[in-house]
């Protein structure tokens, strides 16, 4: 059974064993996992395995973008809703997503958080994921105010959407821990209320590493 076991990994340029980061692409979402301390029925990780990953922004709508009200001229009142493509382009591994969050900043500073649930992608597999923010927030600083205010009367809205998740590596039979996932989607919006002509939305490609 071990025998056949080996071979099957051995197809997939893997032998049993343990894995263990060797280095990172941080601009290309690429990690190599190579041989690592530890074993897994008793055999060690003999080839390095190259992962990667994508993730593009398909879509994505400002509802809601207002800053101040008579009480507290620094709330932020926002509800923004975008639809997301993460796709597994590896030929031998599956990638399960745990953990997985996603947060909404501007100017750096972060205006909403929503929990995604956990998913898994099979070989060269897609998944849509639909982050959702809505509600209100402080914004912080005089400078960052004054740059919500422009870029609202410009008709366009700078946002950075990110996602952080926990992967594990589904190879054969074998399922093991791997790196944490993050990706970064700098976006430009149109301003609600925006005049009619005013730039669409664009699908926007972003930047993924471990």
């Amino acid at each position: 059974m071990v025998e056949n076991q080996n071979q099957t990994l051995q197809s997939v340029g893997l032998k049993a064993g343990a894995f263990a980061a060797a280095g990172t692409g941080r601009e290309s979402g690429q990690l190599i996992l190579a041989r690592g301390p530890g074993t897994l029925n008793a055999h060690t990780l003999t080839r390095s395995l190259a992962l990667s990953f994508t993730a593009t922004v398909d879509s994505a709508s400002l509802a809601q973008f207002a800053l101040g009200t008579p009480a507290s001229p620094a709330l932020l009142q926002y509800n923004l809703t975008l639809a997301m493509t993460v796709r597994n382009p590896n030929k031998r591994v599956g990638l399960y997503y745990d953990g997985v969050e996603a947060l909404a900043l501007f100017d750096g500073q972060r205006f909403g958080f929503a929990p995604l649930d956990p998913f898994f992608q099979g070989h060269q597999a897609s998944t849509e994921v639909k982050p959702a923010f809505g509600g209100q927030q402080v914004l912080e600083g005089d400078v960052t105010q004054a740059n919500l205010r422009t870029q609202l009367a410009g008709g366009a809205v700078e946002v950075e959407v990110k996602l952080n998740a926990k992967l594990r590596v589904k190879v054969w039979a074998f399922k093991v821990p791997g790196p944490r996932a993050r990706i970064s989607c700098p976006l430009s919006l149109p301003a609600p209320g925006a005049a009619a002509g005013a730039p669409a939305f664009k699908p926007t490609d972003c930047k993924v590493w471990f």
